[in-house]
């Protein structure tokens, strides 16, 4: 039990770097929180619904745990939207979103800034306008036949658990299921990738076994 309680309440937010146990009947959790500039700290309590990549404002007391030494004991929280481009880079780079590591997650704050949320959740055909202003600046032109040859294409496959159906823009790619030459490189990158219906894309590769994909250069992270 923790000993050498505060009585004192405080206020500590931060993003949840790593989740070390969670009950899942009655939600005690310990977790790893990376307040902004600041160190980071381990946290505890009642915090049912919590995921790795959630920026959290905790209210409760620190404890002295003669074990696991200094602790926030949280007795309640909310979960709030990052307000500054770091901590928005570090929610984005967190692995909240699937496939936006944290390479990805600094290119698109330095595109949006923070406006970036409301990006993802408002206004997603930016993210292709994006795309689009990439493929010119790599030297693709406008107008080519559409399934010619091309220096390099940039598709948004997956989002999250996002789904878009816009004119201009289809979240999940809507050809998705359909290729092999996508899936294999996606599923190396991210062999648990899911559709935002939970199909596990792993299957959906498994029956595609008619085309064949030929290796043509090295995969990276990002």
């Amino acid at each position: 039990m923790p000993e050498n309680t505060s009585d004192e309440r405080e206020i500590t937010q931060g993003l949840i770097s790593n989740i070390l146990f969670s009950n899942e009947e009655n939600g005690w959790s310990v977790v790893r929180l990376e307040p902004e500039g600041q160190p980071p700290l381990t946290a505890i309590g009642p915090l049912l619904g919590i995921r790795k990549g959630d920026e959290l404002r905790l209210s409760g007391r620190w404890v002295d745990h003669p074990r696991y030494g200094r602790q926030f004991e949280a007795e309640s929280y909310v979960q709030v939207a990052p307000s500054t481009l770091e901590g928005l880079r570090r929610y984005l780079g967190s692995g909240k979103i699937k496939g936006l590591g944290p390479k990805r997650a600094k290119a698109v704050v330095e595109a949006f800034g923070l406006d970036t949320l409301n990006v993802f959740e408002h206004e997603p055909e930016r993210l292709l306008d994006l795309c689009k202003r990439i493929e010119r600046e790599r030297g693709r032109l406008a107008g080519g036949p559409r399934h010619g040859p091309r220096p390099l294409d940039v598709d948004i496959l997956l989002l999250g658990e996002i789904t878009v159906g816009l004119p201009r823009l289809t979240i999940p790619h809507a050809a998705i299921t359909e290729r092999r030459f996508v899936l294999e490189p996606l599923l190396e990158l991210d062999p648990a990738a899911l559709l935002p219906d939970g199909t596990e894309l792993a299957d959906v590769l498994a029956g595609l076994e008619a085309e064949r994909v030929e290796r043509v250069g090295r995969l990276g992270a990002a």
